[in-house]
């Protein structure tokens, strides 16, 4: 239940929510999230947070962030889950990217088998895989449907017994994806994550002769963009030097 309402302004998990075009209700947090639940169909209301961002490089240009959460029946829920996670990212830096791996193995471990299986996701596409920079390090944005959460759960993470290896093979990198829109502001441990894989594909060398067909083309391909992405970071981030 809201705590206070009018027709065009409620009071809601401690956010005030005013009412703006077709029935879309809006809260905006320190200037810099904007949280929005609007009525969809069978009679659900969907629920997002946008985050101002200026340093995102995403193709959208326009350095804000969408995080999507599953739709609830009742307004005031989803208007609650916006809110709490708002709160929680506030006071919880964003994970590592070992932890980032581990959690989403942990959490599902039918769609991420292995930690080659996070990078596909994470690392090599941008947002349409799930996955954005946000304040220097690369977090889960559709949370629609279980998906993962920023602050690790211990319950979750104990479930994981063993990590699966490296896939022997992997999808073809997007020369649009995460490891080619890095922000400025990189966190350290993220910054040489990604170079660390930008530098693998680049040090591949040539293919044993049973790979053959697409296979062969998609690691030639990634190759050359790891060629790429190595050169690039290079040029913009001079300490990753020592890192060579």
């Amino acid at each position: 239940m809201s705590e206070e309402q009018t027709p065009a302004r409620a009071h809601v998990a401690g956010l005030e929510w005013t009412k703006a075009e077709h029935g879309e209700w809006r809260a905006v947090v320190d200037g810099r999230f904007i949280a929005a639940v609007w009525p969809f169909l069978f009679g659900r209301n969907e629920c997002v947070v946008r985050i101002r961002y200026p340093a995102s490089r995403d193709l959208q240009s326009d350095r804000i962030i969408r995080i999507d959460f599953p739709g609830r029946e009742d307004r005031d829920a989803a208007m609650t889950q916006a809110a709490a996670w708002i709160r929680r990212y506030q006071a919880t830096p964003p994970m590592q990217p070992d932890a980032l791996i581990r959690e989403c193995i942990a959490r599902d471990p039918h769609q991420y088998t292995s930690d080659a299986d996070v990078v596909e996701q994470a690392v090599f596409r941008g947002a349409d895989g799930g996955f954005s920079w946000l304040d220097g390090a690369i977090v889960p944005t559709n949370l629609q449907w279980g998906g993962i959460d920023f602050a690790p759960d211990p319950a979750w993470t104990a479930r994981r017994t063993t990590r699966k290896p490296h896939a022997s093979t992997v999808a073809a990198i997007d020369n649009t994806g995460n490891l080619f829109l890095v922000p400025d502001d990189v966190r350290p441990e993220w910054l040489a994550f990604v170079f660390a894989i930008a530098q693998s594909f680049r040090n591949r060398g040539l293919l044993p002769p049973d790979i053959q067909g697409e296979a062969r083309t998609i690691h030639m391909r990634n190759q050359e963009l790891g060629i790429l992405a190595h050169r690039e970071l290079l040029a913009r981030f001079p300490t990753l030097r020592s890192l060579k």
